[in-house]
């Protein structure tokens, strides 16, 4: 999940060029994709200085394996996973000062004001959202969209905008192009589209979908047999449920708000990238100052 295996073949490829050993630990929540791994580096590395431990063949309970690796001492811990396995591992890794390094996942918003190039917006968004099925913790989540830009959208998508929040539904609506041009309506029984990882994380996500007060603008349709979701956008407010907590799926959720003040409000502790037309304008200037994590 997360494409994980990429990280843990560049990390490793790092540590080893500087004369570093290295414990390698994959994911037991894609079997197959760490089962192959392990084979891979067992075969063409040296155990001297690679090893890895845990594979689905070896030892069963995942978090056992992980606790018992946790109780020795290393000179430095990379892991990426959830928020509750990162607190785990350092907590761990606390016993022994040991560094750490922690790639977590995120609820990544995206601003949209009255200055967005949105055929180039909307085009950047989808491709990001469904890349491995959404399944990428530097994805983006959700659209905070500027209700300013209300007139400038009506004269390019007033053809398509049947709802009174016409900055949402413009947003909502360019999306759904590019949603449909990027992907056929049989995307549950494309064979060469990705799926979601696991039945657990299937259930997730769809619960997500089922149990928002929002309106499904394109997508929705998936398959608890294969596990493919479609690209979904949904239309709803801040209060929505969907935006509880990190997606980690093909859905994007567009919001309006009345003012780019609120978007900072809300986001204030997340990372943020911004659809502009120039590179350096006053909103750019004023977020950089007003979001410390950007």
């Amino acid at each position: 999940m997360n494409q994980k295996h990429k990280f843990l073949l560049l990390l490793k490829k790092k540590k080893k060029k500087k004369g570093n050993n290295v414990i390698v630990k994959p994911c037991n929540t894609v079997p197959t994709v760490s089962k192959l791994m392990g084979d891979l580096l067992h075969k063409y590395m040296s155990p001297y200085f690679v090893q890895v431990i845990g594979t689905p063949d070896g030892i069963p309970d995942d978090r056992e394996c992980t606790h018992q690796i946790l109780q020795n001492k290393f000179d430095l811990i990379f892991f990426t996973g959830s928020t509750n396995g990162g607190r785990y591992v350092m907590s761990q890794a606390a016993k022994f000062l040991t560094p750490v390094i922690l790639e977590l996942g995120g609820k990544n918003p995206v601003i949209v004001d009255s200055t967005a190039n949105l055929a180039l917006a909307a085009k950047q968004i989808m491709y990001a959202r469904v890349i491995n099925c959404g399944q990428q913790c530097i994805s983006p989540d959700y659209i905070l969209c500027e209700k300013k830009a209300v007139d400038e959208l009506t004269e390019q998508f007033c053809t398509l905008c049947v709802y009174i929040d016409v900055m949402s539904l413009n947003v909502a609506n360019r999306l759904k192009l590019y949603a449909e041009k990027f992907f056929s309506e049989d995307y549950v029984e494309d064979t060469n589209q990705c799926k979601l990882v696991n039945d657990v994380q299937f259930e997730r996500v769809k619960n997500m979908l089922d149990s928002s007060k929002g309106k499904v603008i394109s997508g929705g349709k998936c398959d608890s047999k294969t596990r493919k979701f479609q690209p979904t956008i949904v239309r709803c407010d801040l209060s929505d449920p969907g935006l509880e907590q990190e997606t980690f799926g093909p859905i994007v959720w567009v919001v309006s708000v009345d003012d780019i003040k609120i978007a900072v409000e809300y986001i204030n502790r997340y990372a943020l990238e911004i659809q502009k037309k120039k590179k350096k304008t006053k909103t750019k200037k004023n977020l950089l100052f007003v979001i410390p994590s950007f």
